[in-house]
């Protein structure tokens, strides 16, 4: 075998977060914490949330491992988004609120979810968010405009085109799952 080559001659890229594990609902719970708790965003709190949410994620399932690799649905993010609110209360002393962007089940189109996100994401709320579609991540949503959504995300995405964007099952579009779009607020 010969020299390897250059770094430069690579044709390869580093894998990120969530390109081989399930466990961007994990760092959803903790990046949420983190924007509306930055006085409390070191990286011993993260640490420490971590663990807890692993240990309640173990306490809820019977077999725990596999969201390590197909991931969370909505049941679990709740559970963990509980946990979270209660961590941040407890270990920070601040208060988080958390509840479902549609509190009612509504026949939704896509302009009207974007609305309701653009009122939600005041500045005040943040939305954990199950994307779906060309891609299957839990991503934490910041602020909205009528074109894009800004995302402080665990896998290096920063936002969400509209455009790019449906309700329906896609394999080249992100999908948004309305049902699974949890507003959070720091009280």
């Amino acid at each position: 075998m010969g020299p390897l080559p250059y770094l430069s001659d690579r044709q390869i890229e580093p894998f990120l977060q969530g390109e081989l594990d399930g466990l961007c609902g994990v760092y959803a719970c903790i990046n949420a914490v983190r924007w509306l708790c930055p006085e409390g965003a070191g990286d011993d709190v993260a640490e420490d949330l971590f663990r807890t949410l692993i240990r309640s994620v173990e306490a809820a399932l019977e077999r725990p491992a596999p969201i390590v690799w197909q991931g969370m649905g909505g049941w679990l993010m709740r559970r963990l988004l509980k946990v979270a609110c209660r961590y941040a209360d407890e270990t920070l002393g601040i208060q988080i609120t958390y509840e479902n962007l549609e509190k009612t089940v509504v026949p939704s189109t896509l302009p009207y979810v974007w609305n309701r996100l653009m009122h939600a994401l005041d500045g005040d709320t943040i939305c954990v968010m199950a994307l779906s579609g060309r891609i299957d991540h839990w991503t934490v949503a910041v602020r909205a405009t009528t074109k894009l959504i800004n995302l402080f995300d665990s896998n290096e995405v920063d936002l969400l085109l509209r455009s790019r964007t449906t309700l329906q099952r896609s394999t080249r579009r992100i999908q948004l799952v309305p049902d699974q779009i949890i507003c959070l607020a720091r009280v």
